[in-house]
């Protein structure tokens, strides 16, 4: 009789979030309900993107919203954001109707898109309208215009744009010593 050897797969641990709003725990166990039992991959998508760190859930300026909402085949679509929706003080007119979902918004874009005519719903509204993400459009924001990434590079290397680290050193270097002249 033949010994069956038995290989084990390498299971990834679950990623918990380290973070202690409760807002964002309960949109968590929303999202993975809706993903267990939605056919389309929207709820997926969505319950990904708030797993990820902040820093990955980059803020989206009003004009950078205005202006993927506003294409022929956008029209009339919701906007969702897994972020921050900021206002833009260069988007001088918001359209009429503009309809956005989002994590969180800024008072003043708020403000503005509501005296427009159009709505900022949450992500529990969203899945409560749309639960298979239907008519809806996924915008993401530049995760890439960090400061912290302006940092990297190399001094010296053509279109390395690189921008050094300025601050303050503390006392790391040692007392300066003074020169007399």
């Amino acid at each position: 009789m033949a010994v069956q050897k038995v290989f084990w797969q390498k299971r990834g641990r679950t990623r918990q979030v380290r973070q202690t709003n409760p807002y964002l725990h309960s949109l968590l166990k929303l999202y993975e309900f809706v993903k267990r039992r939605a056919t389309t991959k929207f709820a997926a998508l969505i319950y990904a993107r708030l797993k990820k760190s902040k820093t990955t859930r980059a803020p989206l300026s009003l004009s950078r919203l205005v202006k993927n909402l506003t294409t022929k085949a956008n029209t009339g679509k919701i906007g969702v954001i897994v972020g921050t929706v900021t206002n833009d003080v260069r988007q001088v007119a918001v359209p009429k109707g503009l309809t956005v979902a989002c994590l969180r918004a800024t008072q003043a874009a708020r403000k503005r898109i509501h005296a427009a005519g159009g709505k900022v719903l949450t992500l529990e509204e969203l899945i409560q309208q749309r639960p298979t993400g239907s008519n809806t459009f996924l915008l993401r924001g530049p995760a890439s215009h960090r400061y912290v990434l302006k940092q990297r590079g190399a001094r010296g290397v053509p279109n390395a744009h690189f921008r050094p680290k300025l601050g303050n050193r503390g006392n790391r270097a040692g007392p300066r010593k003074e020169k007399f002249a």
